[in-house]
């Protein structure tokens, strides 16, 4: 059930709220906190002094966000999980339920913290990494950031008419929901196979003119 503002278990003098902020029932915002538009702040949630929730944070139930805390635009600050005194925790991060961030404390952007994990005091998690659940992690010891790499593929090929090169991927229509990617590279990787057997008729974007390809040089 959402209340009003009013309804909370306690809003103490100082404390300043900005409009289409969301607080439910039993939720503490203590004196000197600042609460951006469109946050969200938990059943039972407690707001320590001087902490700062940015636009659309999510505190969840039962969390606890202490004294001079801040909490970036987007974060999610999981159920029962508390970010201590002078704690900082970066925009678009998620706090899983019952993790402990250790007082000054600073986790980047887009971080993942796993359920119950701990993050010593004075420890930064730096962009985008992930930690495990139930990890405790203490100042000193090595962060290594996980990292998602692109693959970019390119099939070049000279025009025979005006020996324009182009990239039959990104300059034709051929790769249409991955048809000329499947011929190319074939279920279980058979890269013998569409080296001897590819074959497709395409059309230079120089000249117009349409040829056939067959086979695929790597």
């Amino acid at each position: 059930m959402i209340l009003k503002l009013e309804d909370a278990r306690a809003i103490y003098d100082g404390a300043m709220i900005a409009e289409g902020v969301v607080i439910y029932k039993d939720a503490e915002i203590y004196k000197g906190v600042v609460i951006y538009n469109g946050a969200m702040i938990g059943k039972d949630a407690v707001i320590g002094k001087e902490a700062v929730i940015y636009k659309g944070a999510e505190i969840r139930e039962g969390a606890e966000v202490r004294k001079g805390a801040l909490i970036g635009q987007g974060a999610v600050i999981g159920k029962g999980a508390e970010v201590r005194k002078g704690a900082m925790v970066g925009k678009g991060a998620v706090i899983g339920e019952g993790v402990v961030i250790n007082k000054g404390a600073l986790i980047g952007q887009g971080a993942v913290i796993g359920k119950g994990a701990v993050i010593g005091e004075g420890v930064e998690v730096r962009k985008g990494a992930e930690i495990g659940k139930g990890a405790v992690i203490r100042e000193g010891m090595e962060m290594i950031v996980k990292v998602k790499p692109t693959l970019s593929i390119e099939l070049n090929v000279d025009c025979p008419e005006c020996n324009h090169c182009f990239d039959m991927v990104a300059e034709t229509n051929l790769n249409e929901e991955g048809w000329l990617l499947n011929q190319v590279i074939p279920d279980k990787g058979r890269w013998v196979d569409a080296h001897e057997t590819f074959m497709a008729v395409v059309i230079c974007p120089e000249c117009s003119v349409e040829f056939q390809v067959e086979g695929v040089e790597w």
